[in-house]
C-alpha cells in the first residue's frame, strides 16, 4: 500500500498544501502522524475514500506514482532523499524503512527503480532484494536494484552476482546526483 504526505495529497488533489494539513487536521482525510514529529502520512485507501466522498477523479492517483522505491535504515539519509524535488510531476520517491514496508510499496504498480540501503541491515537487505526480486519477477522483469553499501560490505560479498543487485554504490553517496541519474530532474 502506497502512503503519502500531505504535500503529495495537495499535488494529487491539486490543491495548496496548507489545505491537505485542513483536511488531515480536521479529521476529513484519514492517517496518520509519524511519531516525535508533526509529519503527517495519509494511506492510499484512506486517500481513495476522500477523494470519492468528494468527487474528485481518482485518475489523479495514477498520475503520481513512485518511480523509485528507497529503503533505508539511516532517518537522515530518508529526509534527505524524501527532500529531493522533480521537474516532472510523475517522477517520485518512495521512502520506507524496512521490508515490511516496501512490501506496501511494490504492492500497487511497482516502481521501475529499487535501491536499497545496506543500514538497514546487510542480511536484511540482500533477503528484501531476493524477496522484491521474486515478487516481480514475472510483473515487472526490467526492475533496476540499486545497493547502497559500506566499502567492507562489496569487498567481502559479490552484491553483483546474477539475481541480486545490478548496480552497488559505496558510501559516501551523492544520493541526489544518483537519483538524478536514474529518474533526471532531481535536485535539493
Amino acid at each position: 500500500m502506497e502512503i503519502y504526505t500531505t504535500g503529495k495529497v495537495a499535488k494529487i488533489c491539486k490543491v495548496a498544501a496548507r489545505t491537505a494539513i485542513k483536511w488531515f487536521d480536521s479529521g476529513r482525510l484519514k492517517g496518520y502522524r509519524i511519531p516525535g514529529s508533526l509529519d503527517r502520512r495519509v494511506p492510499r485507501d484512506s486517500l481513495v475514500r476522500f477523494m470519492i466522498a468528494n468527487g474528485m477523479p481518482l485518475e489523479l492517483i495514477d498520475a503520481v506514482r513512485p518511480r523509485l522505491l528507497f529503503v533505508t535504515g539511516c532517518s537522515s539519509t530518508s529526509q534527505l532523499v524524501s527532500a529531493i524535488k522533480f521537474d516532472e510531476e510523475t517522477s517520485s520517491v518512495c521512502v520506507v524503512s524496512n521490508g515490511f514496508e516496501a512490501a506496501r510499496a511494490i504492492a500497487g504498480t511497482p516502481p521501475p527503480i529499487v535501491m536499497i540501503d545496506f543500514t538497514i541491515g546487510r542480511s536484511e537487505a540482500i533477503q528484501l532484494a531476493r524477496s522484491i526480486r521474486a515478487a516481480l519477477a514475472t510483473e515487472s522483469p526490467d526492475t533496476r536494484y540499486i545497493a547502497i553499501a559500506c566499502e567492507d560490505e562489496v569487498a567481502h560479498d559479490s552484491l553483483s552476482a546474477p539475481g541480486l543487485f545490478d548496480e552497488v554504490h559505496t558510501w559516501p553517496v551523492d544520493f541526489v546526483g544518483l537519483v538524478q541519474a536514474h529518474l533526471g530532474g532531481g535536485e535539493s
